[in-house]
């Protein structure tokens, strides 16, 4: 059974990462929800999700992938030390992290994308080019570079559907 981390931050969308945590369920995948405060989290679209364990009470290493979605992350968000230290300790392990458009952006303020390709809006490559300055930006649905598989949420069928190619693989 694979176990799944998902980074519920504060206006995080579901709806990039739909796909993905339904393809999930469907082969039984355990899924944790970790957040920043032992509170729910509401979600962009106004959904109240409830944390199984906040970031920093927990540590990421038995997971074999871990989603980070986009949404409407304010600069206190994505620069928190707190998600920092969490996406450092589980990219320790080099496992698969799926982020969907703005959730490349909390990657590149940890420090773990430089280098990399990715895929977001243009937007967002736009808006963010100061922390995402030292990655590689690719207007494609999604990329793969490292083990990072980015999306820049336009098809949220693709992504899931090479994400979980990526991570079957894995074996």
């Amino acid at each position: 059974m694979y176990k799944v981390g998902l980074v519920a931050l504060p206006q995080f969308s579901v709806a990039g990462v739909s796909s993905l945590l339904q393809s999930g369920q469907e082969r039984a995948w355990r899924l944790r929800v970790f957040s920043l405060e032992e509170q729910s989290v509401t979600t962009a679209e106004g959904l109240h999700v409830m944390a199984d364990a906040t970031m920093q009470d927990t540590s990421p290493l038995d997971l074999q992938l871990l989603i980070i979605p986009g949404g409407h992350y304010p600069p206190q968000t994505w620069s928190d030390i707190r998600l920092h230290r969490f996406l450092r300790q589980y990219d320790g392990q080099r496992r698969w992290i799926a982020a969907s458009t703005e959730g490349v952006v909390c990657i590149a303020a940890a420090g773990l994308l430089g280098g990399t390709s990715y895929s977001a809006p243009i937007h967002v490559a736009h808006t963010y080019a100061h922390v995402l300055r030292h990655a590689i930006h690719q207007q494609s649905p999604v990329t793969v570079d490292g083990n990072v598989i980015s999306s820049d949420g336009s098809n949220p069928g693709a992504f899931a559907n090479v994400v979980i190619q990526r991570v079957e693989l894995q074996l």
